[in-house]
C-alpha cells in the first residue's frame, strides 16, 4: 500500500470534527451548558424562597410574631352552629370584598394571603367522634393546625349533595329599596279592571296581621284561561323532576284527549297525594281531589303494592291502622282518575307537583304548581316549602304550623292531603289576582361569590359537579378531576405556586361510599363496612395533611363536611327518630385554622 492510502486510512479513523468540534465535545458542552441552567434555576428557587422567608419574618415581626389565628363568638352571638352563608362570608372576609363577621374574630386577618376550601360531604359527628382519633390523626392531632370546630348547617330542606355548592358559591345580594312597578297583564289585569284597582302588592310588603286574608273569588271561566300562563315548557318540567314521558318511566301512564268536550268546571282539578316507604321507595296511600271552588272530589286510601316499611306517619298522617281493610290499588285510582277527572286538557294544580304524579305513575303536562309560582330566592332545586307559602302569603296555619314563635298543634299527626291541596288552591288563585311578578323574588337576589374574590381562584371537583360553579366574568380556574388522588395532586400544586388567592376542593371518597349505602346511618346499617369506612377516613385525612404541608405560611384552611348521611329508612324506626335523623343530616362539621410553622422550620 501507497504512503498516500496509508495516509488516507489513517484519516478515515479519526473522529469527525464540525464547526463546534467533535461529537463527545458537542455532548459535553451541552451536559455543562444543562448542569448550569439547572444550578441558575436552583440558586434562583433559593433566593426567592429566602426573599419569601425573610419577608414572612419581617410580616410576622410587625404583629407581635404571632401569625394569624380564629377565635370563635358563637356565645356572643347567641348561635349554636354555623351556617354555609357563614364560611363564604368568612371566606370573602379573609381574601375577598366582604365584611367582618360577628361570629368569628380572626386575628393579624392580614398576615393570610390566601384560602383553601375542602369540602366532604358525609362526616357526620358520631362517625368523627369513633373513627376520628383512629383514622384521622392530622384533622384530630394537629392543634395548631385546626383550632376551631363547629357545626356546619345548610339552609337547604332537601339534603343533597350539591346542597353546599349552590349556597356557597351564589352570594345574596343586599336588597335595594325601589319603587313598586305595575304587574304585567293576564288575569291581574282583567281583575283590575273589574275591581277598579293596581295590584302592586309586592313580596315583602304582603299581609301583616293576625288575620287570615280573604281569598279572591276568581270566575272558573277567567281562571281556565288565567292557569294556562303559568304552565311550565317540558325543559322547566324537566329542571324540577317530573317525568315528562313514558320512554322514561315504562311502568307510567300519560294522560290523553278527553273523548268528549269538558265543561269549564271539569278543566282544573287540585291534587295532593300521601306516600309512606317500602322496599321500592315512596308509595302512594292516599289521594285527594278538589275542584276549583275547593270541594272535595275524591278522597281515598290505597294500599300499596309492597310491604310499607316506614309509615313516615309525622310527613303522611298514615297509621297502621287507617290502612286496615284498605283494598283500593293504585291501578283502580289512575282508573277513576282516567274515567271522571283527568284528560290530557285538564289542568293540575298542587305543589311539588312531580312526586304526585310519581306516586300515582301518570305522565302530565299541564300543570300549575306552587313551587314554580312562588320560586325559592336561590332557584332550583331548592323549593318552598308548602307552611310557608301558606303563612306568608295566606296567613293561615297548615300541617300543624301556626306560624313563627307559636306551638304546633298538640292533637295533630301528619299532613291533612285536604287541607294541603286547599292551600294551593289558594295560593294559586291569589296569584292569578295578584300577577305573574307577586311571589317571586328580584332578579338580582344573588351573584357568583367568586366575582368578590380579590385575586384568582381555583376550583377542582368532579365534572358532573364543577358545572354547578358559576364563574361567569370571575378570574376563576375550573379543574375537572376524576379522582379525590388526582384533585389531591394538583390542587397541592396550585396551592404552593402561590398564585390563587382562594382554592376550592371537593372530595367525595366519603359521599361515594354514602351513595353506596343509600344514604343509610353508616353506624349501624348492616350494609355498612366498617374496613371499608376506616380506609376512606385514612385516605382522607392524608389528602388533607398533603394540602397542609404542601401550602405557604398562614394559608387559612377551612374543611367542612357539608350535609351528611341521610335518615335511615328501616321497618320499626319511630317517626319522632326519623325527624330526629333528617335534622342531623342537615348537620356537618367544620374545621378551621391557618398554616403555621412546623417544628423542622
Amino acid at each position: 500500500m501507497s504512503e498516500a492510502q496509508d495516509n488516507e486510512a489513517e484519516a478515515l479513523k479519526q473522529p469527525v470534527v464540525g464547526p463546534r468540534g467533535s461529537k463527545e465535545e458537542v455532548g459535553k458542552k451541552r451536559k455543562n451548558k444543562g448542569e448550569k441552567a439547572s444550578e441558575e434555576k436552583r440558586r434562583k428557587k433559593e433566593e426567592e424562597t429566602a426573599r419569601k422567608k425573610k419577608e414572612e419574618e419581617r410580616e410576622l415581626k410587625l404583629y407581635g410574631g404571632e401569625g394569624p389565628s380564629f377565635q370563635l363568638k358563637l356565645f356572643e352571638e347567641k348561635k349554636i352552629h354555623i351556617s354555609i352563608r357563614d364560611v363564604q362570608g368568612l371566606v370573602l372576609w379573609l381574601v375577598g370584598e366582604g365584611e367582618s363577621p360577628r361570629w368569628v374574630f380572626v386575628k393579624n386577618k392580614a398576615l393570610c394571603k390566601n384560602v383553601v376550601v375542602v369540602v366532604m360531604n358525609s362526616l357526620s359527628l358520631p362517625v368523627f367522634t369513633k373513627y376520628g382519633k383512629e383514622c384521622m390523626p392530622f384533622l384530630t392531632e394537629k392543634a395548631n393546625f385546626f383550632q376551631v370546630a363547629t357545626r356546619l348547617e345548610t339552609h337547604v330542606k332537601n339534603v343533597k349533595c350539591n346542597s353546599f355548592m349552590d349556597e356557597f358559591f351564589n352570594k345574596e345580594v343586599k336588597k335595594v329599596k325601589k319603587e313598586p312597578t305595575p304587574h304585567d297583564g293576564g288575569v291581574a289585569a282583567t281583575m283590575n279592571l273589574i275591581n277598579g284597582t293596581d295590584s302592586t302588592t309586592t313580596q315583602s310588603s304582603y299581609h301583616k296581621d293576625s288575620e287570615e286574608i280573604t281569598i279572591p273569588d276568581i270566575p272558573i271561566t277567567t281562571a281556565v284561561e288565567g292557569v294556562k300562563e303559568y304552565h311550565p315548557s317540558v325543559e322547566d318540567m324537566m329542571e324540577h323532576g317530573f317525568c315528562v314521558s313514558t320512554l322514561e318511566e315504562e311502568t307510567f301512564i300519560a294522560t290523553t284527549p278527553s273523548e268528549r268536550p269538558l265543561t269549564d268546571d271539569e278543566k282544573i282539578i287540585v291534587i295532593d297525594c300521601e306516600m309512606c316507604l317500602t322496599k321500592d321507595g315512596h308509595e302512594l296511600t292516599r289521594l285527594s281531589v278538589l275542584n276549583w271552588k275547593g270541594t272535595v272530589l275524591y278522597d281515598t286510601l290505597v294500599k300499596p303494592a309492597n310491604k310499607i316499611v316506614n309509615y313516615l306517619t309525622a310527613y303522611s298522617g298514615i297509621t297502621a291502622e287507617m290502612l286496615i281493610g284498605v283494598t283500593t290499588t293504585l291501578a283502580e285510582v289512575q282508573s277513576t282518575l282516567f274515567a271522571k277527572y283527568l284528560s290530557k286538557e285538564v289542568t293540575i294544580i298542587g305543589h311539588s307537583l312531580e312526586n304526585d304524579l310519581k306516586a300515582l305513575k301518570i305522565v302530565h303536562h299541564n300543570v300549575c304548581d306552587t313551587t314554580m309560582l312562588f320560586p325559592h330566592f336561590q332557584g332550583p332545586p331548592l323549593k318552598s316549602a308548602l307552611k310557608y307559602l301558606s303563612i306568608k302569603y295566606l296567613n293561615r296555619g297548615i300541617q300543624g304550623y301556626k306560624g313563627r314563635g307559636i306551638p304546633v298543634e298538640s292533637d295533630r299527626v301528619g299532613h291533612d292531603p285536604v287541607e294541603d291541596a286547599t292551600a294551593a288552591l289558594d295560593l294559586v288563585k291569589l296569584k292569578l289576582e295578584k300577577g305573574r311578578n307577586f311571589g317571586v323574588p328580584s332578579k338580582r337576589r344573588t351573584e357568583p361569590m367568586l366575582r368578590k374574590v380579590e385575586g384568582k381562584s381555583i376550583v377542582l371537583d368532579r365534572p358532573e359537579c364543577i358545572g354547578r360553579v358559576t364563574a361567569r366574568n370571575c378570574s376563576t380556574d375550573l379543574i375537572p378531576v376524576g379522582s379525590d388522588m388526582e384533585a389531591a395532586k394538583k390542587a397541592r400544586k396550585q396551592i404552593a405556586s402561590g398564585r390563587y388567592s382562594f382554592t376550592f376542593v371537593h372530595l367525595h371518597l366519603l359521599e361515594e361510599y354514602m351513595d353506596a349505602l343509600e344514604w343509610a346511618d353508616p353506624m349501624s346499617s348492616s350494609d355498612a363496612d366498617e374496613e371499608t369506612l376506616k380506609k376512606i377516613l385514612t385516605e382522607t385525612d392524608a389528602i388533607l395533611q398533603r394540602l397542609y404541608e404542601g401550602a405557604p405560611l398562614h394559608t387559612g384552611f377551612i374543611v367542612a363536611s357539608g350535609q351528611t348521611n341521610g335518615a335511615e329508612e328501616v321497618e320499626g324506626d319511630s317517626d319522632d327518630a326519623y325527624l330526629r335523623k333528617w335534622d342531623l343530616a342537615r348537620q356537618g362539621l367544620c374545621f378551621m385554622g391557618f398554616k403555621e410553622k412546623s417544628e423542622a422550620e
